[in-house]
């Protein structure tokens, strides 16, 4: 009986919320797409550590402001033409690999699925507010397939800022700055960088194993896709670095792992019961056959 009530109390709430939500979209909307501009733009501009040049909280608040009133896709190229100046500032070559790369996105990802093209910026945002480990099930379970472009590159993002530093003071200290040193120099320290293929790994299988185990013909499909999802990516993350002798934390894989699948949960409550466009798989059984319904 308790656990009736407590279903019935959390179905009730559930409902309450979706009501206020759609009752206040047009102004919620707007709203949580400038929050996200604002700290998106903000997190690009100290991962890429640009001084000088022309009041960019300005540009911030200008290009958010406008981010809340169209598509959240937007952002995706606001944010790209923040970096290029914050690395035009620093060497044209430098900027010029950045473009390529995104050229690439461009073609890999964002011309087949322009909706998503947001998250190729949020990776690398939530990398460095140090949640990365919170992204790889949600986005399983959220995005599908379309998950791996946007990590990809999200975290190729990441890192080409985490070692745009080392590169812009090998060019001011260098005699003789050839052309082409700080991108060589980038490319370089990405190519050994041992941590970042672990993760890119890691986060592309369990990506993988999330999507696999969550089009299980089951109606707990979706849990079980979390918790083993979330299960492999500690026991990869820390196979990585016991073998490769990694220095991040093993304490913030389990808190972020455990946060995870807290909001995993959340979020597939609030998609759940009650939302009829989503996709049921349901096993059925009777003296002769077993049925598997979608």
């Amino acid at each position: 009986m308790d656990m009736e009530r407590t279903m019935a109390w959390l179905a009730s709430m559930k409902e309450s919320i979706t009501y206020y939500y759609h009752e206040r979209a047009n102004t919620i909307r707007p709203v949580l797409k400038f929050i996200l501009s604002v700290i998106c733009l903000l997190v690009i501009g100290r991962l890429f550590h640009n001084e000088g040049g022309f009041p960019v909280i300005w540009y911030i608040i200008i290009v958010s402001v406008i981010q809340a009133l169209v598509p959240i896709s937007f952002l995706f190229y606001t944010g790209c033409a923040l970096i290029i100046y914050y690395l035009w500032m620093i060497s044209f070559d430098i900027a010029g690999g950045f473009i390529a790369l995104m050229i690439a996105c461009w073609l890999f990802f964002i011309r087949t699925d322009r909706k998503k093209a947001y998250l190729v910026i949020l990776v690398p945002v939530l990398f460095y507010l140090k949640l990365e480990y919170m992204m790889p099930v949600l986005l399983a379970i959220t995005v599908g397939y379309s998950a791996f472009m946007p990590v990809i590159f999200g975290t190729i993002i990441y890192f080409y800022g985490l070692y745009t530093i080392d590169a812009s003071a090998l060019i001011t200290n260098s005699a003789q700055a050839n052309p082409g040193l700080g991108l060589q120099r980038i490319i370089n320290l990405i190519a050994i960088d041992r941590r970042m293929m672990v993760v890119l790994v890691s986060f592309c299988l369990v990506i993988f194993i999330g999507i696999q185990l969550n089009q299980m013909f089951h109606e707990r499909a979706w849990l079980f896709s979390i918790l083993v999802s979330y299960l492999a990516l500690m026991l990869i993350l820390l196979s990585g670095k016991f073998i490769f002798e990694l220095d991040y934390s093993i304490w913030r894989i389990f808190v972020e792992s455990i946060a995870g699948i807290l909001l995993c949960s959340i979020v597939r409550f609030f998609g759940g019961v009650g939302d009829v466009s989503r996709r049921e798989r349901v096993t059925l059984e009777d003296e002769d056959y077993i049925y598997y319904v979608k």
